[in-house]
């Protein structure tokens, strides 16, 4: 009995290869079947599959080609004559039995997988393809290997970052949304139903990214959208997100393109995470920033405010009068200084009790506020009945004039003092201009001459403006 060419060439495209089969044919009849065995001849060896024929009693190799010999590293002499299983070739020998078994129930075995050992002891992974052949009436095994090593190591690598990518999809905290570039949602990973509550099982399919913002925010997400393929992106990106309930929440996005093969953007890549609480811990903390604000400037204010007056505190003046005096040094634009002081206020006090005289020293700082009205200037209360002016861009000639006014409207007030001439309430006061004529080293200098002036008032009858030179008022 001699092999049918045409059965053994379907068996092989069957199997999905090209390959041939160099046969011994019966020598009986050859008319004909010398072209078909020359073609078979021409397929067997062009042919990208490993291909061997091996006897089925014993897996004798009986002829191989020329794949199968660089696959494996064995020469032809090497196999010929010698069995499968003397050479190694399975890596298991239980194996060569599974495959002569499947072989023996169908009589034909296709694409089974297992793992075959070269000459140098390395190991491959094989699809093998066989058939029983009846060979001069002895049964054989014609049998195709296909080495799928590196597509298998592919697949597994595959596979391995399948794994890795559903473990981080899984595990991550945040909402990691996969799109197409028009938005549409491909993937979701478990945490979006957290983010935005919807069902473990919802379907996201007719969804798109729009749908988890506010309207008022799209446009705005859009254009960084934009600007993610133009390659000017910044992110993150803050949004109100909005929820399957169509609550709003804050959301922070992260966003990128994916990309094939050629470099083309395929997908977006949404990275998105609740910041609601952040936000809320924020503004708790901005809200306490700001009271801590107000709370210092309101004990800045105490501290730089007379308590009974309201009015600026001596330390608060000792601050300006620096900054004017060193601004007069560098500048030479001249600053007056106004010292005055309510003339008899210990007999006032004595006579009148302390009640009505801190009612005295609040009315007369109210006056001074309303007289003394450019924002420039500064009131303070010196200390005691003492009060004292700064008048920043004045020379001697305007302070004198105020100094009169202030003078004036306190006496206007007519506050009763049975213990002075005249019987009510007056003050006296001392001027000086500061300026870089004359010889003044330090800011105290400026006071000195002031209170020379209020001594010089004082002297002469009180209730008038002397200048610190000594000269009178006009």
């Amino acid at each position: 009995m001699y092999i049918d060419i045409w059965t053994l060439i379907a068996f092989l495209i069957s199997a999905s290869v090209l390959v041939g089969l160099l046969i011994w044919m019966h020598k009986r009849d050859l008319t004909g079947k010398n072209e078909r065995l020359e073609m078979l001849s021409q397929v067997y060896a062009t042919t990208t599959e490993a291909v061997s024929i091996t006897r089925l009693a014993d897996g004798v190799f009986v002829d191989v080609n020329n794949v199968l010999l660089v696959l494996t590293g064995y020469a032809r002499e090497e196999l010929l004559g010698n069995s499968t299983i003397t050479v190694n070739l399975w890596a298991n020998v239980k194996d060569r039995s599974a495959f002569v078994g499947a072989l023996l129930e169908k009589g034909e075995c296709i694409n089974k997988e297992f793992e075959f050992r070269c000459k140098d002891g390395s190991l491959i992974l094989g699809l093998i393809s066989g058939r029983i052949v009846p060979i001069r009436g002895t049964p054989h095994i014609v049998s195709m290997i296909r080495d799928i090593t590196e597509r298998k190591q592919a697949q597994i690598a595959l596979q391995e970052s399948e794994e890795l990518y559903r473990s981080i999809l899984n595990a991550f905290p945040d909402d990691i949304t996969i799109t197409d570039l028009q938005g549409k949602l491909l993937v979701t990973s478990p945490a979006a139903h957290l983010v935005f509550g919807y069902e473990p099982n919802y379907d996201y399919s007719q969804m798109t990214i729009a749908d988890f913002i506010v309207p008022a925010d799209l446009a705005r997400a859009r254009e960084n959208i934009r600007r993610m393929h133009d390659g000017t992106y910044v992110g993150p990106n803050d949004y109100h997100g909005l929820r399957h309930d169509r609550t709003i929440i804050d959301i922070e996005v992260n966003s990128g393109l994916i990309h094939d093969a050629d470099g083309k953007p395929r997908r977006m890549v949404f990275i998105v995470r609740d910041i609601s609480e952040r936000k809320l811990a924020a503004k708790k903390i901005q809200d306490l920033v700001r009271q801590l604000e107000i709370e210092k400037l309101h004990a800045e204010s105490i501290a730089m405010t007379d308590g009974l007056t309201g009015l600026a505190n001596r330390r608060y003046f000792d601050e300006a009068l620096q900054r004017e005096f060193y601004r007069m040094k560098r500048s030479g634009a001249p600053f007056s200084l106004i010292l005055l002081d309510i003339d008899n206020f210990k007999k006032y006090n004595d006579s009148y009790g302390h009640v009505l005289g801190d009612e005295c020293l609040r009315r007369v700082a109210t006056t001074l506020q309303m007289v003394v009205g450019r924002v420039p200037d500064i009131l303070a209360r010196y200390g005691g009945e003492e009060f004292v002016i700064i008048l920043p861009a004045t020379d001697a000639q305007g302070a004198v004039t105020l100094a009169e006014r202030i003078r004036s409207s306190i006496e206007d007030l007519a506050i009763p003092h049975r213990l002075s001439d005249p019987q009510w309430v007056t003050i006296s006061l001392g001027v000086i201009s500061a300026t870089a004529t004359i010889e003044l080293n330090e800011p105290k200098d400026v006071v000195t001459l002031a209170d020379r002036g209020l001594y010089l008032a004082k002297s002469s009858g009180r209730n008038c403006v002397r200048l610190g030179n000594g000269r009178a008022s006009a």
